[in-house]
């Protein structure tokens, strides 16, 4: 099998196990060099040397994804950002150590795949006495390891050549290779192209495109399959919510954790005490309360507003006690429920049909029980429900002609009488309704 073969029958093998890993891999430009290495990577690209057809298919596996997270995490750019904080005598060893602790950190989201890469991680934690790195980032293990580890004294001498021998010996076990100077390299052959934006784009855009590029790995994996939900909520975090729902959340809500609570003598209040004697009743829970999310999934919504609405449900998680999603197009389908940010994975279908809302809001009203918060998210084109551009006001409405949107008009008011409704648009807007909250969600904030 020649190489471009092999480098599509591996992409090919990861998407159905992994997708998410595979989208990512599937972005990235892969070009072979005629250089004494089997692999090595720059911010952008990677690099498939002579010693590439020693590795089984597993050490090739491994060293993609490897590459592709290095990439997709910007290790390479942070690298050298954070070596400019370092004061060393032996640059070389500080470059090797940097590459390591990059793959330390990798691994801790390659764990699911090879269980060795587990075992790189708590060989290193023993080796550097340096505890928890799963949940330190990359710039704060560097920093302490380098506090614990002198690369060198004023006389040059490493002031403690036995750790850093075995650091050394560490990474030459697990096999890992780093990134180069891709500019020395004169170009052979583009194995697998990748996305022309990701390679060509100047350097000062090079992080929105690859958070761009990442939302669109997101949404395109979630309808392929799967993945850990460790490694989905690593990269959903990288994509930014646009929404401050922390704040409408708080506008919506009384504090206590969006639980409703009744007083009860069975519980008494610890705040109000007179001689050691209770004098008023304490709370007690009465259940969580959520949030229920509609999602359009209609023929007219676009992937990049279908990323952008799994972004928000991720952000609004992460706020409440859970939320209920019901995907929508002429009519609900799925109803999911989230109760963490890693299960938004969950989130995968999107139907593609025509647009309308009345059967939806039918549905949802089956599910408001412990429910005082409701999200719409669409693009405002929906043939049951009264438009701006068309109705200023509900009282323009005509109880014959307009029958149907009159319905979905006192569905909507139902739902209110019991939960705040938001109405997410990235389009349209509905008609001025008193028990509506409507946010335009502007075409630069979804696209960018």
């Amino acid at each position: 099998m020649d190489l471009r073969s092999e480098i599509k029958t591996i992409i090919a093998s990861l998407m159905v196990k992994h997708p998410l890993l595979a989208t990512l891999l599937q972005l990235i430009r892969i070009i072979k060099v005629n250089e004494e290495f089997a692999l090595t990577m720059d911010e952008r690209r990677i690099f498939i040397g002579n010693q590439w057809s020693h590795l089984n298919n597993a050490e090739k596996v491994k060293l993609l994804l490897h590459a592709t997270m290095h990439i997709f995490l910007s290790h390479v750019e942070r690298t050298r950002n954070i070596a400019r904080k370092i004061v060393t005598n032996n640059p070389e060893y500080t470059a090797r150590m940097l590459h390591l602790i990059a793959d330390v950190k990798v691994a801790q989201y390659l764990e699911h795949i090879d269980r060795s890469e587990g075992r790189l991680i708590r060989e290193f934690e023993y080796m550097t006495k340096i505890k928890n790195v799963k949940i330190k980032s990359f710039e704060e293990i560097v920093l302490e390891l380098f506090d614990k580890v002198p690369i060198g004294d004023r006389d040059g001498e490493s002031t403690n050549k036995d750790n850093l021998s075995n650091l050394d010996l560490l990474r030459k076990k697990h096999g890992f290779t780093t990134s180069k100077d891709s500019l020395k390299f004169a170009e052979q052959e583009i194995l697998h192209k990748g996305s022309e934006e990701l390679c060509k784009c100047a350097n000062e855009d090079l992080d929105k495109v690859k958070k761009d590029l990442i939302t669109k790995a997101v949404v395109q994996a979630k309808t392929i399959g799967t993945e850990p939900g460790e490694l989905m909520k690593l990269f959903l975090e990288l994509i930014e919510s646009k929404i401050d729902w922390k704040q409408y959340l708080r506008n919506f809500f009384a504090r206590g954790g969006f639980k409703d609570v009744k007083r009860t003598f069975t519980r008494f209040s610890r705040r109000f005490i007179d001689d050691d004697v209770f004098i008023l009743p304490g709370k007690e829970g009465m259940g969580m309360n959520k949030v229920l999310v509609l999602i359009d999934s209609s023929g007219s919504i676009s992937e990049e507003e279908s990323r952008a609405f799994v972004s928000e449900v991720y952000e609004l998680v992460k706020h409440t006690m859970g939320v209920i999603v019901i995907l929508w197009d002429a009519e609900p389908h799925e109803v999911i429920e989230i109760s963490s940010p890693e299960e938004i994975e969950k989130i995968k279908n999107y139907y593609g049909g025509g647009t309308m809302i009345c059967s939806t809001l039918e549905e949802a009203i089956k599910h408001l029980q412990n429910v005082k918060f409701v999200v719409i998210f669409t693009d405002g084109y929906i043939g049951d429900l009264p438009r701006r551009d068309e109705f200023k006001s509900i009282s323009q409405l005509d109880p014959q002609r307009d029958a149907e949107l009159l319905k979905t008009v006192q569905l909507l008011r139902k739902i209110a009488s019991q939960a705040k409704i938001l109405f997410v648009t990235t389009g349209a807007l509905p008609t001025e309704m008193p028990w509506l909250t409507v946010i335009k969600y502007e075409r630069e904030e979804w696209e960018h």
